[in-house]
């Protein structure tokens, strides 16, 4: 099963029980990990938490913060032991639950579950209805943010496998924050695959250190990080407000200028030689008598036009 960590906070609001919780990580049956464990005097960093740690030592009062993740316990009275940080097995906790509620505590504890999170499909139609621009576009738009970090991603499902040598190996996990890198390294190559419908990505790039393929399985992205790009007010993004209202329109009109570049382009009016050249002929399309756009604020548009572009 694909790892997938929750807070000791969480963990407490589904079990309810604290000391239910406890017995079962005396025991093993709930493993857990720190981001700092400090024991005999050495530090070490992101490591699971001994079973014993949790013992309870009668000649020493713990101080156990569920909500923080920060836990201190003794050993013989004398010897002070604290993790910090502490995760959660999501699955082992899961096996706590009754059995005909773990579907639903299983989508609770995912991004599938949380309001603040699109799927890859439904983020694609918000850009789309805010934009004017057609679903190709749309998607080529995200990808550009996710990959300068203005948009952040995560996946239901990740893997990454590595073959062709003796030190094949694969790893998988669960509800996994996609690094910006993903979106330059992994998905600009020929044989990478984007099914927006389904939020499955996958493609080939370094990772670690090492050559690998690595698939997002139910990719989302993070709406009020969508909403700013597109200059929505918080909390509205593409829906019907009350009264009628919908989020603000986009200060320029992409659909428009994309389309009258590529006008430009199939003409033989604007033979760009690099990127800024079509910088500067959208910038000159959407040129007011008040102002005018900056490269920064064109160059995500025009890096798709002009990749197209030299692709076609």
């Amino acid at each position: 099963m694909a790892e997938h960590w929750i807070t000791t906070r969480k963990a407490l609001e589904i079990a309810k029980d604290a000391d239910a919780l406890l017995v079962r990580l005396r025991t093993g049956r709930l493993k857990a990990k720190a981001d700092v464990l400090i024991w005999d005097g050495q530090s070490k960093d992101r490591v699971a938490v001994p079973a014993r740690f949790w013992d309870h030592d009668v000649y020493y009062e713990p101080h156990f913060d569920w909500h923080r993740g920060d836990f201190v316990n003794g050993i013989d009275g004398f010897q002070e032991i604290k993790a910090i940080g502490v995760s959660i097995d999501a699955g082992d906790l899961l096996d706590m639950v009754p059995f005909e509620r773990r579907g639903l505590v299983a989508r609770s504890l995912s991004v599938t579950g949380d309001p603040e999170w699109l799927s890859a499909q439904e983020a694609k139609r918000l850009v789309q209805n805010a934009n004017r621009a057609n679903l190709m576009i749309a998607g080529g738009l995200i990808i550009e943010q996710a990959r300068l970090g203005f948009v952040v991603a995560r996946a239901v499902i990740a893997t990454c496998e590595r073959h062709g040598d003796l030190n094949e190996w694969t790893w998988q996990r669960r509800e996994w924050d996609v690094p910006a890198t993903f979106w330059g390294e992994f998905i600009e190559g020929r044989n990478s695959v984007q099914d927006w419908s389904m939020g499955l990505f996958s493609g080939s790039g370094r990772l670690d250190s090492s050559i690998c393929t690595l698939t997002l399985s139910g990719a989302h992205f993070h709406r009020p990080s969508l909403e700013a790009f597109l200059g929505l007010p918080e909390d509205e993004g593409d829906s019907e407000q009350e009264g009628g209202k919908r989020g603000r329109r986009p200060k320029y009109d992409w659909p428009w200028a994309v389309s009258a570049v590529w006008w430009q382009l199939n003409r033989g009016e604007l033979i760009p030689e690099t990127q800024a050249d079509v910088e500067k002929a959208m910038i000159a399309v959407l040129k007011t008598n008040k102002e005018e756009p900056g490269e920064s604020t064109v160059r995500p548009y025009a890096s798709i036009v002009f990749e197209d572009y030299m692709r076609s």
